[in-house]
């Protein structure tokens, strides 16, 4: 299952309707892509002019966003796209880190269907191909289909639906600290491989303690590499 389908059934349960599924879409990819910049402020009034809608699905979209971490309302100023900060990038991936080990750990107990392990041989090579070409967003969104792909290989929903949120937002908010374009992207490429060649081995300690170290090599490698200042 792609991030596209996930968002489309996500929307669905959000029980809004297909005009309104279109301007979060957008909306929701606009901000990821870095378009609509942190701080910049949304009302229903101008998201409805833009898209030559009604109020309804503006008002839907920005619901949801909100609800998703993505936009904040700030007293006195209205719903804004949330200012990340870096302190947030840091508390992120220390709740994913092992929640990632766990969900490797599963997955190596549980086995990996033949499909499956097909596709994240494919993705692997695509995030590689990716960062080569310098296409940062098809990039993510291959990174985002690997870990997920193993989310849902766990076997227990519950952990995939955490990672899945988790994720989502450290997709949106790695490109707004990068100081320069993503370094070391061979050993990330490495790393991938090794992910799951531990999972397919059978040994879930091995595997859960790669996934976990993946994910705070990767904090390790962003911070040091951060437009943001410190925080501590």
């Amino acid at each position: 299952m792609n991030i596209e389908h996930m968002q489309e059934i996500y929307a669905k349960n959000q029980l809004i309707s297909p005009l309104s599924q279109r301007v979060l879409e957008s909306l929701r990819t606009s901000i990821l892509k870095g378009d609509l910049q942190p701080g910049e402020k949304l009302t229903e009034e101008n998201i409805a002019g833009a898209f030559q809608v009604s109020r309804t699905p503006a008002r839907d979209a920005l619901r949801i966003l909100e609800s998703e971490g993505l936009i904040s309302n700030v007293p006195r100023v209205g719903l804004i796209v949330r200012q990340w900060t870096l302190e947030d990038f840091y508390n992120l991936y220390t709740i994913s880190a092992p929640l990632e080990g766990l969900s490797c750990k599963l997955a190596a107990q549980n086995g990996i269907p033949p499909a499956q392990v097909i596709r994240l041989r494919q993705i692997i090579e695509e995030i590689y191909v990716c960062f080569q070409n310098q296409d940062r967003e098809q990039g993510e969104a291959f990174n985002y289909e690997f870990h997920q792909t193993i989310a849902r290989c766990s076997g227990n929903p519950f952990l995939e639906e955490i990672l899945d949120g988790l994720n989502t937002k450290i997709r949106m908010l790695r490109p707004m600290v990068y100081r320069t374009p993503q370094p070391d992207r061979g050993i990330a490429y490495e790393d991938h491989k090794e992910i799951l060649e531990s999972i397919l081995s059978g040994n879930a300690e091995e595997a859960e303690r790669i996934g976990r170290q993946h994910m705070m090599t990767t904090l390790e490698k962003t911070m040091a590499n951060s437009s943001l200042p410190p925080f501590r």
